[in-house]
């Protein structure tokens, strides 16, 4: 679930797919035994979409929540400051609550910096070339590539934004995890000091990896909380080495 939007089963390449319409969220959610929820940025999840998820939800194992760095000592200032992230932190408490309330299910937290990176990893001449490897029907191999297809580096008009982006994929693919929350939210100033670096930052993550560790806490056999670190690295970790870091916390 990211931004209200649902996706769930595949199509027949293998592409996760986005479900539209009130009965087709009901019936996705009444057989899914995993939940992520992406909620390290903007508006939690209210508490009105929350009950109806868990409602819905009568099959759920576990719920991953992808949070902020820093959100659990979050605090709400004078003349609003720090109210969006005092928000965040209330919606993760509201949803640790709804999911102990469950009996057989659990919560398991992915936390995350700066998010930077986010395509298909390396492209040349217009086509991936890195990226898990599959064996087309026509007998040749072809690269699915990381993350979004190369559209997504296509769209980035800031040429800044774009080249960090495009070396992150390449260079920036490795994960330092850390158990609970020990790092503080990125700093407005520092993050802007660094927009244009891909050199790995505590308080900066890879798009890539940050997915990785959704999926390899959604499989984990007991709940986990972690925080998710940039690291140097041409290949993020493989579903192996996502166990070994899991079980290491």
């Amino acid at each position: 679930m990211y931004g209200g939007v649902f996706f769930g089963g595949t199509d027949d390449e293998g592409n996760a797919q986005c479900i539209a319409g009130a009965e087709a969220m009901s019936a996705a959610i009444g057989e899914a035994k995993g939940l992520c929820v992406v909620s390290d940025s903007g508006q939690p999840l209210t508490e009105t979409a929350l009950a109806s998820v868990m409602k819905a939800a009568t099959q759920l194992e576990r719920v991953v929540l992808v949070s902020k760095m820093g959100i659990t000592r979050a605090t709400a200032g004078p003349f609003g400051l720090g109210g969006g992230d005092a928000a965040l932190r209330e919606g993760e408490e509201r949803l640790r609550e709804a999911v102990a309330a469950r009996d057989g299910c659990s919560f398991s937290v992915v936390r995350v910096g700066t998010l930077k990176g986010g395509g298909p990893g390396r492209v040349e001449n217009g086509k991936v070339t890195a990226g898990p490897e599959r064996q087309g029907d026509d007998g040749k191999v072809y690269y699915d590539g990381l993350g979004l297809s190369k559209v997504y580096y296509d769209g980035l008009i800031d040429l800044e934004t774009a080249l960090v982006t495009q070396a992150y994929d390449k260079f920036t693919l490795g994960a330092k995890c850390v158990k609970d929350d020990p790092f503080d939210a990125p700093n407005p100033v520092l993050r802007l000091a660094y927009k244009g670096s891909f050199e790995p930052r505590d308080d900066e993550t890879s798009r890539i990896v940050a997915c990785g560790a959704a999926v390899a806490a959604l499989r984990h056999p007991t709940a986990v909380e972690m925080s998710v670190s940039a690291a140097k690295g041409e290949a993020p970790p493989t579903r192996g080495q996502w166990e070994a870091i899991l079980n290491s916390l």
